[in-house]
């Protein structure tokens, strides 16, 4: 099994598309190992932009990434990276293949959806960048133990996140800092901000001050 990353933008968090991207990844035949919503400052989009600091988009793109809440996540599969690079389609979403979710959900090079990791030494990094080492046990439950770091960037900020999958129902309210637990779609999902449409797994609600 291969591990990679992925991003939901935040153009495509401020639209309602997480909860479909979400179900396309699941369909897919991903694992979602470790899940987390946050907004990231801009002087964090330019950290883990940094490799194109020198670039002409780079303003422009970490403005973008910087303007809204994002979904970050490490999915495994077999041969990951490509199969999921595969599923986001072409960075253009005009010149991306039908049934890609660029294809189907995003609009421009600029608004595109989703990210990727292009290889394994980016996986290793953009992974790490995200996520501490408790965050990826590989029980996948280590969002559940009180006092658990958030990861590099620390704990999500206020926000909105969309529902994880439609047909999951909504056990209870979510508020920031609360910590959900699923034995399906989601193995760890940390620090999810207060949103009224978030869809509690069918453990029932998040306890507040579990993180």
């Amino acid at each position: 099994m291969e591990r990679t990353f992925a991003i939901i933008k935040p153009d495509a968090t401020a639209k309602g598309y997480t909860g479909k991207i979400l179900q396309r990844i699941e369909e897919a035949g991903f694992r979602i190992h470790a899940m987390k919503s946050m907004r990231l400052t801009r002087r964090e989009a330019e950290g883990f932009y940094a490799v194109h600091r020198e670039r002409p988009f780079f303003p422009g793109l970490t403005e973008f990434m910087s303007s809204g809440p994002i979904v970050a996540m490490v999915l495994e599969a077999p041969d990951a990276i490509k199969k999921w690079r595969t599923l986001m389609g072409a960075t253009d979403p005009a010149k991306a293949d039908p049934g890609t979710i660029r294809k189907e959900f995003a609009s421009s090079i600029g608004e595109n959806a989703t990210h990727g990791s292009d290889a394994p030494e980016t996986a290793a990094f953009e992974i790490g960048y995200f996520f501490s080492g408790m965050d990826l046990a590989t029980n996948g439950t280590c969002a559940g133990r009180r006092g658990s770091r958030a990861g590099a960037l620390g704990p999500a900020r206020p926000g909105r996140l969309p529902a994880v999958s439609a047909p999951r129902r909504l056990y209870g309210e979510a508020r920031a800092g609360d910590v959900l637990l699923s034995a399906g779609l989601v193995d760890s999902v940390e620090h999810i901000v207060h949103a009224p449409d978030v869809v509690v797994p069918a453990i029932g609600p998040a306890k507040a001050g579990h993180y």
